[in-house]
């Protein structure tokens, strides 16, 4: 990578799959889809996103 701009990125990514990817240099991927799927509040949702 030639310019490093992990300290001034505040974006999250949606996956086609329906992960939420908070980091592109990262494995780390949340299953929006399955918790969807499982009847997660759109409250719960948000307060997961801001955790």
């Amino acid at each position: 990578m030639s310019q490093h701009f992990c300290s001034s990125c505040n974006r999250i990514r949606l996956t086609p799959d329906g992960n939420l990817k908070p980091c592109l240099l990262s494995d780390q991927e949340y299953s929006l889809r399955e918790r969807l799927c499982a009847g997660m509040t759109d409250q719960n949702l948000l307060n997961m996103l801001r955790q």
